[in-house]
């Protein structure tokens, strides 16, 4: 008899056991799944809001260059700006030393003449 009941207790608490085993695991597989979700989402909406602000400092950045060649573009000195190059090599001196973005501005007419 006492080998039947150390038997029945044995597998009482092999059964008890299991059943913890597997739903901690179970616990912790959902924590995982959840949490990992989570995580992507943050990261997904960090890097969202990343690439929003990134584009709209471009747009910001390429905007204020665009103003300054639409200025120079309206100057009035398209057609003889290489014979009359002094007033608009003024304006691009102004609009580099302005602007730390930009390095050099070059103008050509359409020949193809260039003026730096």
């Amino acid at each position: 008899m006492s080998k039947k009941s150390f038997s029945f207790t044995v597998s009482i608490v092999l059964l008890f056991s299991t059943l913890l085993i597997l739903t901690s695991f179970t616990i912790m597989t959902y924590n995982y799944i959840t949490t990992s979700k989570q995580s992507f989402a943050m990261i997904d909406k960090n890097n969202e809001e990343i690439r929003k602000s990134l584009i709209q400092n471009t747009v910001n950045y390429f905007n204020k260059i665009m103003s300054d060649v639409k200025i120079l573009a309206q100057s009035g000195f398209q057609n003889n700006f290489i014979l009359n190059h002094e007033p608009i090599s003024n304006m691009m001196w102004e609009q580099v030393n302005s602007n730390s973005g930009i390095s050099s501005i070059f103008l050509a007419n359409n020949v193809g003449n260039f003026c730096k």
